[in-house]
C-alpha cells in the first residue's frame, strides 16, 4: 500500500507529550513470556497490541497459554503442563519472539519448530546458535526453518551467552532461568552475560522479571556481568506496562523539527531508548560544529528518527556505534541513506551509522517525492517525518509496516501532517 505524506498548512509548533503512546514493546513481550509460561493467571494492562505482540500471543497459545485480548491488554491463563510432543511455531517477522523462545523452551525441555516470514528467515541466527552450542542443546539446520531439541539440556549447567551483537538471546536466557525456577527445575540461579553493548535492554529484562516475582542481582565479573537470581518471590496478578520510549522518539523528533524540544523530565527512565531526549537536545543546538553521537548500540531503534532530525541539523552529524542495524528487519543504515538520496541529501555510509555533512534543505516543490522505503516500521515511520516536513511531501510504499510496532502511527501522524491514502486500506 502507498500512503502520501505532506507538510499541513498552519500547523507549526507540536508541543512534546507522553500521551496516546502505546505500550513498551520490551516490556509487554517480556510479561507476555514470564506470565503465558508460568503455572499462574495474570492481568496485563497497558499492553502493546501491534502485529508483534500479535505473533507473539498466537505462538503462547500453540504451546498451550490462554490468552484473551481487550482494549487494554491481555488476560492470560499460563500452562499447567509444558507439552512433551514436538511444537511447530510459526513467528511472522518477530525477531524477539524467535531469539527468546529459541533459548526459552530447550531450557523447560521442550522440543520444537521454529519458522517466520521471509524476513525474518533473512535475520542473523548467529547469538542464538552459538547459544544452543554452549548450552549442549541439539539442533538441526543453521537457519530456518530451525529445529531444536530441549531434550539434550542438562538444567542444572551454569550457562553463558555472548551478547556482543544481540541482547535479546540474553534475555532468553535470562527468562528462562526464571521459568526454570518456577517449575521447579534443578536449575543453576546464575547467568553469565559477556561482551554486552547493549546492557539497558538487559536492566528491562531485570525490571519485568522483578514486576514477575524474580528478583536479580547483577555483579561485575572479568569477562562481563553474572545476574544472580534470588529468592522467588509470589507473581502479581496484575502488572501495569509502561509506554513505549521507542514511539516516543517520533513525536519527540517531529517536535523538535518544529522548534519544541522535550523536557528533561519527560524521560522516565527504565529503559535505554529514553535515551533519545539529549541526543534531541543535542542535535538541536548543532550549528557549525560537529555533532558525534556514537553510542547508539545501546539504543539502535532510536537511530532512524535521529537520522530525520539530523537532516535539520547543522555542521558535520555523525550518529553511529550500532552495527546490529545492519540486521534488523532492514538493513536501517542503508535504507535512511537510499530514503535521503531520493530527497537530494548527501551521506556517508559507515558500518555502524551514517554522517551527514552540511545544511541538508528539504525539497520544496509542490508535487510528491517517491522515497524508497522496506516494509521496516521504523524505517516508514522516520522517513514519513521528514515528509511532514515538505510541501509537496512525499510518497511511501510499505504503509502497513507501522502494525509492527504502532498501529495507531497513521492516526498520530494525521494530526500533525496531511496524508494521502491513495488505494483503499
Amino acid at each position: 500500500m502507498v500512503v502520501i505524506i505532506r507538510a499541513k498548512p498552519g500547523v507549526e509548533g507540536l508541543r512534546p507529550t507522553l500521551a496516546n503512546l502505546p505500550g513498551s514493546k520490551s516490556h509487554s513481550q517480556r510479561a507476555m513470556l514470564l506470565t503465558a509460561l508460568s503455572p499462574i493467571s495474570c492481568r496485563l494492562r497497558g499492553c502493546l497490541l501491534s502485529e508483534d505482540t500479535r505473533v507473539m500471543a498466537e505462538a503462547l497459545r500453540t504451546l498451550g497459554a490462554e490468552l484473551i485480548q481487550d482494549s487494554d491488554g491481555f488476560r492470560i491463563k499460563g500452562i499447567a503442563s509444558l507439552p512433551r510432543d514436538l511444537i511447530e511455531l510459526e513467528l511472522g517477522e518477530n525477531g524477539t519472539a524467535l531469539r527468546t523462545l529459541g533459548a526459552i523452551l530447550p531450557m523447560l525441555g521442550l522440543q520444537v519448530r521454529l519458522d517466520g516470514a521471509p524476513g525474518l528467515r533473512a535475520r542473523p541466527l548467529g547469538p542464538l546458535l552459538d547459544f544452543l552450542r554452549q548450552a549442549g542443546i541439539s539442533y538441526l539446520g543453521d537457519e530456518l526453518p530451525l529445529r531444536i531439541d530441549g531434550r539434550t539440556f542438562d538444567p542444572s549447567r551454569r550457562l553463558q551467552v555472548d551478547a556482543g551483537l544481540s541482547s535479546q538471546v540474553a534475555t532468553g536466557v535470562m527468562l528462562g532461568t526464571a521459568l526454570g525456577l518456577r517449575r521447579g527445575l534443578s536449575v543453576d540461579g546464575s547467568v553469565q552475560v559477556m561482551g554486552a553493548t547493549a546492557h539497558g535492554y538487559l536492566a528491562v529484562t531485570q525490571e519485568s522479571l522483578r514486576a514477575c516475582g524474580y528478583p536479580t542481582e547483577k555483579s561485575a565479573t572479568a569477562d562481563g556481568v553474572s545476574y544472580h537470581f534470588a529468592k522467588l518471590q509470589s507473581q502479581a496478578d496484575e502488572l501495569r506496562i509502561p509506554v513505549d520510549p521507542s514511539a516516543a522518539a517520533f513525536p519527540w523528533v517531529l517536535g523538535a523539527m518544529r522548534g519544541h524540544a522535550p523536557a528533561p523530565e519527560m524521560a522516565p527512565g527504565g529503559h535505554p531508548d529514553w535515551g533519545i531526549l539529549e541526543d534531541i537536545h543535542r542535535l538541536m543546538a548543532a550549528s557549525s560544529e560537529e555533532v558525534c553521537i556514537d553510542d547508539l548500540g545501546g539504543r539502535p531503534d532510536c537511530f532512524p528518527a535521529l537520522v530525520a532530525l539530523a537532516c535539520q541539523a547543522r555542521g558535520r552529524r555523525v550518529l553511529s556505534g550500532a552495527p546490529a542495524l545492519r540486521g534488523k528487519e532492514s538493513d536501517r543504515i542503508a535504507a535512511m541513506a537510499a530514503g535521503l538520496e531520493a530527497l537530494d541529501m548527501d551521506c556517508q555510509e559507515l558500518p555502524d551509522g551514517l554522517v551527514l555533512e552540511g545544511e541538508c534543505i528539504l525539497p520544496r516543490e509542490d508535487a510528491p517525492r517517491d522515497v524508497p522505503a522496506p516494509a521496516d516500521h521504523r524505517i516508514v515511520m522516520s522517513l514519513a517525518l521528514l515528509g511532514a516536513q515538505m510541501p509537496g511531501g512525499i510518497r511511501l510504499e510499505a504503509d502497513a509496516a507501522v502494525a509492527k510496532s504502532w498501529p495507531g502511527f497513521w492516526d498520530w501522524l494525521g494530526e500533525n501532517a496531511l496524508l494521502e491514502f491513495p488505494a483503499p486500506r
